[in-house]
C-alpha cells in the first residue's frame, strides 16, 4: 500500500479518490472478514469472473487441497497432515479448479487436520447446487485419493455428476490385487509404462456396486529398468507395493471409457499441483500471516481472485501457454507509466524497462487494439453480451475444448 500510494496515475483511472494508509486497509479486511456477507461478496466476485469460461462447453471440476504451513499462534491452524513440516501447525487449502485452465474457483480454508477432502463437501455441493448455473456445470468431478469415499461418491451420483477419484487400500482392494495377480488375467496397455483391468465391487461402506480400474507397474525398487516418475505418473504412486515387483493405483469411476483414456484422464489430473506451486510460491498462499481464521479465509480468497485476473490477462499475450508469476510479473509490471491529455482524451503512454521492451509493447499494443474493436461492437449492437464476456469466450473456448478431458459417452 504504501508503495503505490505515490502513485499519481492509476488511482485516478481507477476512479479512486485516494488510496488509505495500511492501518486503515487492516480495519477494514477485519471488519469484512467478520461477517458472511464479506466472505461471500469476494466469492462472488471471483465466481462471476470465471463464468464466461465455465459456459464454453464441457469442462471438468478438479477438486484437491494443499498443506500451508503456520508460524506461531493463529486461530484455527491445527497439527495435522503435514509432508514437508511434520509437527507443525497448518491451514488445509481446499480448492476448485477449472481442470486444464489452472483457474479456482473458490477456496475453502479448514485446519490442517481437516485436510480430508470430506471436509470440504459442504462448500462443494454448495458450489454445484446453489452457485453454479444450470449452464456452468462441470460434467465431471476429480479428485485423488481423499474424495475417493461413500460421502463424495454419493454426492456425485444424487447429482448425475460423473466422476473420477482414486481409492485407498483396503482389505477387498488388498484381495482383488492378489486375484488379478493370477497370471491367468490379462493386463492391457494403460500408457505411461502402466497397465491395467477393471472390476465392479461394493466396497465396505460402500451404498453399491461401483466400477473399479486397477492399475499397476514395475516397481522402481524391483527393477532397476524402470522409468523414471514423470509429474503426471506422481500423482499415481501407489500406497501397495506387494513383493510382485509392481506397485498399484486404483481408482472408482462413473465414466464407461476405455482403460488406457481413464489412466491418462486421471494423470492430467496433476496439473493441479501446478496451480499450488504458482499461488504458494508466487503469490502469498504460503507468505502471508494473519491473527484469526476468518482473515485467512478472506485473503486466501483475494489472493485467488487477483491471481485469476492476472493469468486472463497474460492469455491474452500468450493463449496457449501458462505462465507463472516469477516468469510473467518481470516482464509485463517493468515500466513507467505517463498519463497525457490531448484532444479530450487521456491517452497512457506506457515505457517498458524491460530488455524485451519492443516485443512487449508490439504485443501490449495488439491487445489494446483487440479490447477496443470488442468494446465498440458491443457497444453498437443492441442486446449484445458483455464486452467481458467476449473477451473471456475469445481467449478461453479454444483451450476449454482442448482441455475438457475424454468426450463425455451416453
Amino acid at each position: 500500500v504504501d508503495g503505490v500510494r505515490g502513485d499519481a496515475v492509476m488511482p485516478d483511472l481507477l476512479g479512486m479518490k485516494k488510496i488509505i494508509s495500511p492501518d486503515s486497509l487492516r480495519r477494514a479486511v477485519k471488519d469484512i472478514a467478520k461477517h458472511d456477507e464479506g466472505q461471500s461478496w469476494v466469492g462472488d466476485m471471483l465466481l462471476e469472473t470465471l463464468l464466461p469460461v465455465v459456459r464454453q462447453g464441457p469442462w471438468i471440476l478438479d477438486v484437491d487441497s494443499t498443506v500451508v504451513t503456520v508460524y506461531g499462534k493463529q486461530s484455527g491452524s491445527a497439527v495435522g497432515y503435514n509432508p514437508t513440516k511434520p509437527g507443525r501447525p497448518s491451514y488445509s487449502y481446499h480448492t476448485f479448479l477449472i481442470g486444464g485452465l489452472r483457474l479456482p474457483l473458490d477456496v475453502d480454508v479448514r485446519p490442517g487436520n481437516e485436510s480430508h477432502g470430506v471436509h470440504s463437501t459442504e462448500t462443494l455441493w454448495r458450489l454445484l447446487d446453489q452457485r453454479l448455473p444450470a449452464d456452468a456445470q462441470p460434467w465431471c468431478i476429480r479428485g485423488d485419493i481423499s474424495y475417493g469415499n461413500e460421502t463424495v461418491i454419493n454426492g456425485c451420483e444424487s447429482r448425475r455428476r460423473d466422476y473420477l477419484f482414486k481409492v485407498k487400500k483396503s482389505g477387498k482392494i488388498k484381495a482383488l490385487i492378489h486375484e488379478f495377480d493370477n497370471a491367468d488375467h490379462v493386463w492391457s496397455d494403460a500408457g505411461q509404462g502402466w497397465q491395467g483391468r477393471e472390476a465392479r465391487a461394493q466396497l465396505l461402506g460402500w451404498s453399491a456396486e461401483r466400477r473399479l480400474v486397477v492399475l499397476r507397474r514395475h516397481h522402481a525398487g524391483k527393477d532397476k529398468k524402470a522409468p523414471m516418475i514423470s509429474q503426471q505418473q506422481s500423482c499415481f504412486i501407489a500406497e501397495l507395493c506387494p513383493d510382485d515387483g509392481f506397485e498399484y493405483a486404483v481408482l472408482v469411476t462413473s465414466l464407461i471409457h476405455p482403460i488406457a483414456t481413464i489412466a491418462q484422464f486421471y494423470r492430467d489430473r496433476a496439473d493441479s499441483e501446478n496451480t499450488f506451486a504458482d499461488l504458494k510460491h508466487d503469490w502469498a498462499w504460503g507468505g502471508f500471516t494473519t491473527h484469526d481464521q476468518d482473515r485467512n479465509q478472506l485473503m486466501a480468497r483475494f489472493i485467488a481472485l487477483i491471481f485469476t485476473w492476472w493469468n486472463i490477462f497474460v492469455r491474452q499475450l500468450s493463449p496457449t501457454a501458462h505462465r507463472e508469476g516469477h516468469v510473467s510479473r518481470p516482464i509485463l509490471l517493468h515500466g513507467v507509466a505517463r498519463r497525457v491529455h490531448h484532444a479530450g482524451k487521456t491517452i497512457l503512454r506506457i515505457t517498458s524497462l524491460h530488455a524485451k521492451s519492443n516485443a512487449i509493447m508490439a504485443a501490449l499494443s495488439a491487445l489494446t487494439n483487440r479490447i477496443k474493436t470488442a468494446i465498440t461492437k458491443t457497444a453498437t449492437q443492441l442486446g449484445a453480451s458483455k464486452p467481458w464476456d467476449d473477451i473471456i469466450a475469445a481467449i478461453f473456448s479454444p483451450l476449454i475444448a482442448a482441455r475438457a478431458g475424454p468426450p463425455p459417452l451416453e
